[in-house]
């Protein structure tokens, strides 16, 4: 199933990096347009003490040139548990180079986390329940391929206070790669 994952993203990368677009055909970030985007990667030092499959997903309002606010959403599902995040986040996009594809995405948010735990051994129903603060801090790069699309990889730092006693988190390390649309 990984593997079918990996294909098809490689295979929407490639499809997305066409013919290189010119300076006009940057995607538009100034003030009043919305942009959305998904993405897959990993979620580590969860409460189980390990690195789960995750999923990201946003939708940004510009508030300014360059500048974004608006929700993100975190699942990370795998095992015993289950983690949902939802935040509050602002972005900012700084150009790397002069024709603005590249860009270094400096972003921090505060929201609510939720994890529950599943009984390893018995039918599937959670038998326990968390809920914490969420900080996400962290960088990301931005790579439009089209006015429309972009690449996106992003590192994050989630600050929580989920778990008890052993399996107590304070920070979950995040990796996304996914598209901007």
């Amino acid at each position: 199933m990984r593997n079918r994952i990996f294909t098809a993203i490689v295979v929407a990368m490639l499809a997305a990096l066409g013919p290189g677009a010119g300076l006009a055909e940057v995607m538009d970030m100034s003030q009043g347009h919305w942009t959305g985007g998904a993405a897959i990667g990993f979620l580590g030092n969860t409460p189980d003490r390990g690195a789960d499959f995750a999923f990201k997903g946003n939708a940004e309002y510009f508030v300014a040139r360059n500048l974004t606010v608006g929700p993100m959403v975190q699942y990370a599902g795998a095992g015993s548990q289950f983690i949902f995040g939802l935040t509050g986040m602002a972005k900012y996009y700084l150009p790397l180079g002069t024709d603005e594809r590249l860009r270094l995405v400096p972003q921090a948010g505060i929201g609510f986390a939720r994890l529950g735990v599943q009984d390893c051994c018995g039918p599937r129903r959670f038998t326990g329940t968390d809920s914490s603060f969420l900080l996400p801090i962290g960088v990301g790069l931005d790579y439009a391929t089209s006015r429309t699309t972009a690449f996106t990889l992003d590192f994050l730092l989630n600050f929580t206070d989920l778990g008890k006693g052993d399996t107590h988190t304070n920070v979950m390390p995040g990796l996304y790669f996914g598209l901007r649309f």
